[in-house]
């Protein structure tokens, strides 16, 4: 499952097709792996699609080998003169969903990764560009499972998540007694809430690589959570996800497994 992806939505249209919505992006790890993988598949099925689809990878092609330099090339004239093109395409009333880890989504300025090591991060950009038109989502859980791998380049592992730390976000939520729930975080909602939550806390963080054996300190860090997020869905015990398999394919519809094309 991706760390990243862009899901926009139109709401005006032909009749019918005004709730629609697309995939336009993911992010780029693993870039030359997966672009391969998709011109493999439609040199298959598609030899016309497969070419269509080079000659479009081709603004990518550079950055294949060394992701980190698309960061850096972003910040020039000419590839800010994309920002914003996708919502203006389909109408003035889209909206974009964007699906990324806790740390990509709450805003950077009030967590470690703002404060110590002066990062950006999406949530942060979007307030700064969108205002109170964006509405930053977390998700915490106090313990279950998670698919993720002990190391970078690893295999994935089905892992047992420890039980939150005392001093943590998670563990103030598990101790409500409540095993599901939506903090709405946003100002003048509950500003008792709010004042309650700000002094900055433990808060746990699981991505790609997950070691139980060193959580605190490999992934627990600083937050303030009213301030980095506007809203926090609390699910006490969660399971990890499970890829499709083949068993999985409908009747009719092309076998794309394990691409999900």
């Amino acid at each position: 499952m991706p760390d990243f992806a862009v899901c926009a939505s139109a709401t005006r249209g032909l009749p019918g097709l005004d709730r629609r919505a697309g995939f336009y992006g993911l992010d780029i790890y693993n870039m030359s792996s997966s672009i391969a993988a998709v011109l493999e598949y439609l040199d298959k099925v598609d030899p016309e699609a497969a070419a269509i689809a080079r000659e479009r990878y081709g603004c990518l092609t550079p950055w294949q080998w060394e992701p980190s330099t698309y960061g850096r090339a972003v910040l020039t004239a000419g590839y800010r003169t994309c920002d914003g093109h996708l919502l203006e395409a389909r109408g003035s009333r889209s909206k974009a969903v964007v699906w990324a880890h806790n740390s990509h989504i709450g805003d950077a300025r009030y967590t470690q990764m703002g404060v110590v090591r002066e990062e950006l991060n999406i949530g942060q950009l979007c307030r700064e560009r969108f205002g109170d038109e964006a509405a930053l989502i977390g998700f915490g859980t106090h313990t279950g499972t998670v698919a993720a791998a002990s190391d970078w380049g690893g295999d994935m592992e089905l892992k047992r998540v420890r039980p939150s730390h005392r001093d943590s976000y998670e563990r103030l939520c598990h101790d409500s007694g409540v095993s599901r729930f939506l903090l709405d975080l946003g100002k003048g909602r509950d500003d008792a809430l709010r004042r309650r939550l700000l002094e900055p806390r433990l808060e746990r963080f699981i991505g790609v690589i997950y070691r139980p054996e060193t959580e605190l300190l490999s992934h627990y860090s600083d937050a303030s959570l009213p301030q980095q997020f506007d809203a926090f869905v609390w699910f006490d015990e969660t399971s990890a996800v499970i890829p499709l398999g083949p068993q999985h394919a409908k009747p009719g519809v092309p076998d794309t497994y394990p691409f999900g094309l």
